[in-house]
């Protein structure tokens, strides 16, 4: 399993900030972007002012319009892009992204169900299955959406699943199915984050 950290912050110096506590620590980089329409909570709209150079981004946009955050972005920096799929315009934003052949995702909120997926397997390379109600960082983890992750996992062999939400090094395992998850407060309330985020990657990896 693949942990990467999450980046989330209300300011674009606080997430450079967040960036440079765990630099050398992995090249790839969860980074989080809020309206706070979709979900509760804001972060930068300027998406491409966030990213800092030398990092390769899963970028998750948990908001209404995902395309207009991707205005100025470079994409030759992005793996995954990530919108929920209550966004508005979903499947045109997986279209615009195929289009420029960017891997597409699809985040999964804990009421989206996993049926939900069906219409647009084809249009995806990766599905985000949130732990908690996205949003603020810190909430718990939900221990009933591990099954859900694991679901994920059987019906869609071929995507690359990924997990976010309340992950430790208690909650970890129970998502162990998964391919990668995200790690944000287990991180940065440490004294290293650097450190702390290389000995859970050693634990799980």
């Amino acid at each position: 399993m693949q942990l990467l950290p999450a980046i989330l912050a209300p300011t674009v110096s606080q997430v450079h900030h967040q960036i440079k506590q765990i630099n050398g620590a992995s090249v790839i980089l969860h980074l989080d972007v809020e309206d706070n329409h979709l979900v509760k909570g804001k972060t930068p709209a300027d998406v491409a002012a966030m990213m800092l150079p030398g990092h390769t981004y899963d970028l998750h946009l948990m908001v209404n319009n995902p395309l207009i955050y991707l205005k100025g972005v470079n994409v030759s920096m992005l793996r995954y892009c990530y919108a929920h799929l209550e966004a508005k315009g979903f499947e045109s934003f997986l279209d615009v992204l195929n289009r420029h052949g960017i891997k597409a995702g699809a985040a999964l909120s804990p009421k989206s169900k996993v049926d939900d997926l069906e219409p647009y397997q084809s249009l995806i390379k990766s599905v985000l299955v949130m732990t908690v109600e996205p949003g603020a960082s810190g909430r718990p983890f939900q221990p009933k959406l591990a099954k859900k992750v694991a679901l994920v996992k059987q019906l869609y062999p071929n995507l690359y699943v990924a997990v976010d939400g309340g992950m430790t090094e208690q909650t970890l395992p129970l998502v162990s199915m998964a391919d990668s998850g995200m790690v944000h407060s287990a991180v940065f309330k440490a004294k290293n984050p650097a450190a702390e985020l290389k000995r859970l990657q050693q634990l799980f990896q």
